[in-house]
């Protein structure tokens, strides 16, 4: 079931204060922030768990921090493996990433979320040289 960006904001905002929820209020409340589907991505709590303790050692071994990771890990370690997860996907025009509500009971879970920043002059080549017409029609 898909969720406004407001019921999004009134299940977080029952959640006790923490970070993450700080963070997640914020970006719903932001200007022009929108999903990035109709529908949540529906996952298994072992399938989130495993893809974000991935991403959390690959952050620790690139120094690459991705604030809400850590404390999401620690919440789906205590969810039931085969649990419903619903992640919806957020942006604005500063920040993006993906808030985690457990299908169920509806508690928020955590996010993931960061802020934008301009792309290295290596990134931009690389997107020129992945996207040049003359790649992609050989």
């Amino acid at each position: 079931m898909r969720l406004t960006n407001a019921e999004l904001q009134r299940r977080l905002a029952r959640t006790a204060p923490r970070a993450d929820v700080q963070r997640a209020l914020a970006l719903l409340a932001s200007r022009n922030v929108k999903q990035s589907s109709l529908n949540p991505i529906q996952s298994t709590a072992v399938e989130v768990l495993q893809l974000w303790k991935t991403r959390e050692r690959i952050s620790r071994h690139t120094g690459y921090r991705i604030p809400g990771v850590s404390g999401l890990v620690a919440r789906l370690s205590h969810v039931a493996a085969d649990a419903k997860i619903e992640q919806y996907n957020l942006e604005s025009d500063t920040s993006a990433g993906s808030i985690f509500i457990d299908s169920a009971t509806g508690d928020f879970l955590g996010d993931t979320l960061v802020e934008k920043r301009e792309k290295s002059q290596e990134m931009l080549d690389l997107d020129a040289e992945l996207f040049s017409p003359s790649k992609r029609s050989a």
